[in-house]
C-alpha cells in the first residue's frame, strides 16, 4: 500500500498541490483530475523525486516510511 499523510509539493518555492491523506492499495488503480496547472504531475514528480518537485511529508510504502528515492528502488518506477 502506497500512503501519504500532509503531503505539500513545492515547485519553485510555491505549493504546487497538496494532500492530506491518499491510501492506494494493492490492486488499485487511481486517476487523478484536473485543471492545467493544478498540480497533478507535480504530484507524480514529487513522490518519484524528479523534475524539481518536492514533496514534504509523510510518504510509506508497505506501511514503512519512506523517502522518493526508497520508493523508486522498491517500486521500480520510470518516467516519461
Amino acid at each position: 500500500m502506497l500512503e501519504l499523510a500532509d503531503w505539500t509539493v513545492r515547485r519553485g518555492g510555491r505549493i504546487a498541490a497538496q494532500v492530506a491523506e491518499l491510501k492506494v492499495r494493492r490492486g488499485e488503480i487511481v486517476g487523478l483530475s484536473g485543471s492545467n496547472g493544478a498540480g497533478k504531475s507535480s504530484l507524480l514528480m514529487s513522490l518519484l523525486g524528479a523534475r524539481g518537485a518536492q514533496g514534504e511529508g509523510t510518504l510509506r510504502w508497505e506501511r514503512a516510511e519512506v523517502s522518493s528515492k526508497d520508493l523508486i528502488r522498491r517500486v521500480g518506477c520510470a518516467v516519461l
